[in-house]
């Protein structure tokens, strides 16, 4: 299930073009969005990625991605790259069943959130998280 096929995404996403839809019928002359509306699609940004929030929105794609990157704190940007945190099953290491399904959950510094549930072996788990985070090659 995609994530704006879930129940609460679709409510806040859709309340969020509503009250852009507004603004656009009842201004009295072209201008910029209102600010708060660009805050709001700023903060779904973090929750449901940009491409989706400006398709959703209706609004221009390079701006939201503008205001998005600007509303990062300073402190994220200076952390380290990669893992800070792993667990792992200890049944590989202790000679037990080995698994057949792997669960792998990921949050980046805006929030998102990844689960991958993917066969034990023969997937590129390293490139997946990578190209989540935004470490891979871009």
């Amino acid at each position: 299930m995609g994530i704006l096929n879930s129940e609460p995404a679709s409510l806040k996403l859709e309340a969020a073009r509503n009250r852009v839809l507004a603004w656009r019928r009842t201004r009295s002359f072209i201008g910029p969005m209102p600010a708060e509306l660009w805050q709001e699609a700023v903060e779904l940004v973090g929750q449901f990625g940009l491409a989706p929030v400006a398709r959703v929105l209706d609004v221009d794609y390079g701006q939201l991605k503008k205001r998005a990157s600007a509303a990062v704190p300073p402190a994220l940007d200076s952390e380290p790259k990669g893992p800070r945190f792993v667990e792992l099953g200890g049944g590989q290491f202790l000679n037990g069943p080995v698994a057949s399904e792997v669960v792998v959950e990921v949050s980046n510094p805006t929030g998102a959130r990844l689960t991958l549930r993917v066969p034990a072996q023969g997937v590129d788990l390293s490139g997946l998280v990578q190209a989540f985070c935004g470490y891979g090659g871009r």
